[in-house]
């Protein structure tokens, strides 16, 4: 039984990937928390995709949305239509662990701002995926260190919706990609927070041109919006080092993060082969994106992500 208002809202963006939204859809119905929360979802599927069916026992807020819309547009428009005073954000990939909700909710009665999730991999079974899983997620892979936190990740995290509408009119920008909005509250002195037991399973791709063109466009809308109001100097100056001295970054973080966590490490070492090459994509990306703006990059990015197959066929 759903009765008062949610704790948490799961702003949730779907494509014409039917099968795995519906996936996606009955895990998040399945949650201990489930009369706690609602599902706040945009169907972004060309007109004509069949509906998706909703699931009994939880507020779903189904909302069509119109050709062309944008993924921070998408998003944005999701937190203005939340009803609850957390939003978490859920890839249409990804799949909630059955108390990933509850312990979200608990999470935010803390001071955070900003709260992260545990990941584990839903494409284990090939190698791509398996090194996406430490490419993308790593960082927080199960199990994550569980604390107050600098860096959260990206497409897959939880604020405070009051925190999000403070960011006005440039929620959309902010929100496309996350870093960039997390970078904005650091600077504020906002803390942040992983919970590492509210853990959903996240889809790779497991093929490596979709991996490594993924992480090229990432990095260039990362670099497009992080300097968008930089001098010129400053963003030449980030355009010339971020491809030479990027890599070796994301990598020193990747290795740090593992000190607590031994199980993982042959999983990281077999990665590194993909890593290097995915992580030299998305400093090149970002260099460019500092030098060039974002061209293209989010209609390409969008296609990649909500309409092409990640698992290998």
């Amino acid at each position: 039984m759903t009765t008062g208002a949610p704790l948490l809202s799961v702003a949730l963006l779907v494509g014409p990937r039917r099968e795995r939204a519906q996936r996606c859809l009955d895990h998040l119905a399945r949650q201990s928390a489930a009369a706690s929360i609602e599902i706040v979802l945009l169907d972004l599927a060309p007109e004509g995709t069949p509906r998706l069916k909703l699931p009994p026992g939880v507020r779903v807020a189904y909302h069509a949305v119109a050709p062309g819309t944008g993924w921070g547009a998408a998003r944005a428009e999701a937190v203005r239509l939340a009803r609850a005073p957390v939003v978490a954000f859920v890839e249409d990939h990804a799949y909630t662990a059955p108390d990933w909700a509850e312990r979200l909710i608990e999470a935010h009665e803390g001071p955070w701002v900003a709260v992260g999730y545990g990941f584990t991999n839903a494409t284990p079974n090939s190698y791509l995926g398996r090194a996406g899983m430490i490419i993308d997620y790593g960082i927080w892979q199960h199990p994550a260190q569980r604390g107050p936190a600098t860096h959260l990740p990206g497409n897959n995290v939880s604020y405070k919706r009051a925190a999000l509408l403070a960011v006005g009119e440039r929620l959309e920008s902010m929100l496309t990609p996350d870093f960039v909005l997390q970078e904005w509250f650091r600077q504020q002195e906002q803390p942040m927070f992983i919970e590492a037991r509210a853990v959903l399973a996240h889809e790779h791709f497991e093929h490596l041109g979709g991996l490594l063109t993924v992480n090229y466009l990432y990095g260039r809308l990362l670099g497009a919006q992080r300097g968008a109001n930089w001098s010129f100097a400053r963003r030449l100056a980030y355009g010339v080092a971020v491809p030479t001295l990027g890599p070796w970054l994301m990598g020193w973080r990747l290795l740090r993060s593992m000190r607590r966590r031994p199980a993982l490490w042959p999983a990281v070492l077999a990665s590194l082969p993909v890593f290097a090459l995915a992580r030299v994509c998305l400093a090149n990306g970002e260099g460019r994106g500092y030098l060039f703006g974002s061209g293209t990059v989010h209609q390409q990015l969008e296609r990649w992500e909500y309409t092409t197959e990640r698992r290998a066929k």
